[in-house]
């Protein structure tokens, strides 16, 4: 009897342990994603009509690069004067290329800045406010109508949901060979 409850407990101990582990990786792992996806800053672009709207609320024009999403080439520039909205036309034969996969980088101090914080306005489809340089004086604020977030490829999904079930099987090896060495 001594025997069989050391072993029972052990098996209880271990499938906890196998329990608790599996736990903590998928939800480590739906930590990630979502913080990923929600906290960080979309570096490629896809046009969602045939034009886009730009519009700088900085005091100072405000250069904006356009650069191909797939060879971070430079494709055109555009600068936008304060407080004054310009038209991108996505149809053009320099745009028409890099309308469904572009990146978005402001001229400052002699160096292309991707944006380091994208803001969503209320009830704005499709519009997104970028913002270059942070909070401060050197700030540059655009907000940018008609375009979207090139959304994570599948292929992220398929990784995570493929490191699951790795896990998972690792668990039910260990698990499988407990119950041999001790039965």
């Amino acid at each position: 009897m001594f025997f069989c409850s050391d072993s029972l407990v052990a098996l209880f101990k271990m499938g906890v342990i196998m329990f608790l582990k599996k736990s903590l990786s998928v939800l480590f792992l739906m930590v990630v994603t979502s913080l990923a996806s929600a906290n960080s800053v979309p570096t490629n672009w896809f046009a969602t009509d045939n034009s886009s709207l730009l519009f700088s609320s900085s005091s100072t024009s405000v250069q904006l690069g356009i650069f191909d999403g797939v060879t971070d080439n430079l494709v055109t520039t555009v600068t936008l004067a304060p407080y004054v909205p310009a038209t991108l036309d996505w149809d053009s034969s320099l745009l028409s290329g890099v309308a469904s996969n572009f990146k978005v980088a402001s001229y400052f101090n002699n160096v292309w800045n991707a944006p380091s914080l994208v803001l969503t306005p209320f009830g704005l489809i499709d519009t997104y406010v970028l913002n270059f340089g942070g909070f401060g004086p050197n700030s540059q604020f655009v907000l940018a109508h008609d375009i979207q977030p090139v959304p994570l490829p599948s292929a992220v999904w398929m990784f995570g949901a493929g490191l699951v079930g790795l896990l998972s099987s690792v668990g039910r090896k260990k698990r499988i060979s407990a119950n041999v060495v001790t039965a």
